[in-house]
């Protein structure tokens, strides 16, 4: 199964999508976790209630713990997170745990830090080059 896709919405909410064919079916799936690892505090977050007919989820970072989200006054201070996802099946009675996706690892998102850096390159035409 490969990495979820993760979207910054804004600062402090996060989409994250997978596809669903991805995992093993090895029963119905009954829902998905999110781990989420905040490489700045090294604090993992699991999210255990992801309904098993998702293909996505849209994740508030300071609904898992305040000040969470990136700080976006700090200036010069980059904020990374963890994103992985697996599968929880049932075979009526027993719960069986995929293995955690890949990770996928992303920036946290500030407004206005989002520059698009351009270089131009002017070229004499009487230069030898």
């Amino acid at each position: 199964m490969p990495a979820p896709l993760v979207t910054f919405q804004n600062s402090s909410e996060v989409k994250i999508q997978w596809n669903q064919q991805s995992f093993h079916h090895g029963g119905p799936i009954k829902r998905y976790e999110v781990r989420v690892l905040s490489e700045n505090t090294n604090e993992e977050f699991i999210i255990n209630d992801v309904n098993g007919n998702a293909s996505h989820s849209l994740l508030r970072l300071n609904h898992l713990k305040k000040n969470l989200a990136p700080d976006c006054d700090a200036k010069n201070v980059t904020y990374y997170y963890d994103f992985s996802i697996r599968s929880v099946t049932t075979n009526g009675s027993d719960e069986f745990y995929s293995s955690w996706s890949p990770v996928e690892a992303v920036q946290g998102y500030c407004p206005g830090n989002d520059h698009v850096l351009a270089m131009f390159i002017f070229l004499d035409k009487n230069l030898d080059i």
